[in-house]
């Protein structure tokens, strides 16, 4: 049997284990789910909603300059318009679908695959790492339960991945790409402190997304600020979760797992396991929503 196989077999093992432990919750749970009465304040999934889509609308903008700085941008409304419509590509195990697409784009457009290629990698670790290190910096002053065993550990990291970032490394990470595809090396001229305030700016769309979550989650029960940290850390790491498991469409089940877990400690689980799957039903709705408007877009643009 192939090393392949071997790795694919283990991923559809992970999947259909995290996926049991998600019914398995919500099964566990389930009288309590109807037992319990829901009220929804829809007045706070108004802010809820505005901010997701400010925090949306700053990833595209985070993807311009990434690919502004490795030489290989489009023009900035080209660019919101194909990366609204990539992710949907998300929903796609392993994000195949989203980065294709944009790899036919800016293929299309005339841009060096290479650097098209490295952007593609530079922004998935920033977006990754960024999730990480949120949570990292908010752990150094919120408990969030087992989790504090590992702080230590989580800074650790968090400094290594901050170090990762220095151009150094991904320069030779760019010199074997070429050498795979067989191309002549690209010599970048990146510095370290762009790198640092694109890692900053993602730092501002997870404190964005955090204060859309918050409102997400006061329109169904009534929860102190005081608790943002907490909200905020545990949106955080369950993403994180959720990236890591990139054999899973949009980390579908990890994310919710781990977030069912951690606001189990603060909400109760049955509400847990409402805020968790209605938050993903929130995103699913606003990357839609997005979609088709950067398909009218492109339509109109046509005309």
């Amino acid at each position: 049997m192939s090393i392949d196989r071997f790795k694919r077999i283990g991923e559809i093992i992970i999947t259909i284990g995290i996926l049991l432990v998600l019914i398995y919750l919500i099964s566990k749970n389930l009288n309590e789910i109807k037992e319990h009465r829901f009220n929804v304040n829809i007045i706070y999934l108004v802010p809820a909603f505005i901010l997701l889509l400010a925090s949306l609308f700053l990833l595209p903008i985070l993807w311009y300059l990434i690919t502004n700085v490795l030489k290989c941008n489009l023009r900035f409304f080209q660019t919101i318009r194909i990366r609204f419509i990539s992710e949907i590509g998300k929903y796609i195990p392993g994000r195949i679908l989203g980065y294709g697409y944009l790899m036919l784009q800016y293929n299309e457009a005339g841009k060096d695959k290479i650097r098209v290629l490295n952007s593609t990698i530079y922004e998935l670790y920033l977006s990754t790492f960024s999730a990480f290190l949120f949570f990292t910096l908010i752990l150094m002053f919120t408990s969030f339960q087992i989790l504090d065993n590992f702080k230590t550990g989580f800074i650790v990291i968090a400094i290594l991945g901050i170090i990762s970032l220095h151009p150094w490394f991904f320069q030779k990470l760019s010199d074997i790409i070429c050498k795979i595809f067989k191309k002549d090396k690209i010599q970048y001229q990146i510095k370290f402190t762009k790198i640092i305030f694109l890692l900053a700016l993602y730092q501002a769309f997870w404190i964005i997304l955090s204060l859309a979550f918050y409102f997400f989650v006061k329109a169904f029960t009534e929860i102190d600020f005081t608790q943002i940290g907490y909200l905020s850390g545990s949106f955080a790491i369950s993403t994180f979760a959720g990236f890591m498991a990139f054999f899973l469409p949009a980390g579908l089940g990890a994310r919710e797992g781990l977030l069912i877990y951690l606001l189990g400690f603060t909400t109760g689980n049955p509400l847990a396991i409402l805020i968790s799957i209605g938050s993903r039903l929130w995103l699913i709705l606003t990357d839609s929503i997005l979609f088709l408007i950067a398909l009218l877009l492109g339509v109109l643009l046509k005309k």
